[in-house]
């Protein structure tokens, strides 16, 4: 996906409620990597296989109670089966 394409994601029957925006993660961040336990070979074998939120934003005019955690817990985990499978589209 490049900036210029469109927000991937379901849309309401009035729009967008928000977006969510991925990255890699980093390539070495060492609190994160001692917490893991990775060595710098795991490290460097699992490192694809992790990704970072970049970006989550609700629109100030959505007012739906507790809407941020629900969407993040539906992202949250393996995301083997792509966007589409977290975000059940």
């Amino acid at each position: 996906m490049r900036c210029s394409d469109p927000l991937f994601g379901p849309q309401f029957a009035h729009g967008w409620v928000g977006a969510l925006a991925f990255s890699a993660a980093m390539w070495r961040l060492k609190v994160r990597d001692k917490y893991i336990g990775w060595t710098e070979g795991a490290r460097r074998a699992n490192l694809d296989r992790v990704v970072c939120n970049s970006r989550l934003l609700i629109l100030p005019s959505v007012h739906v109670a507790n809407l941020a955690s629900h969407v993040l817990s539906l992202v949250h985990g393996p995301a083997d089966g792509g966007l589409d499978g977290a975000l059940r589209v």
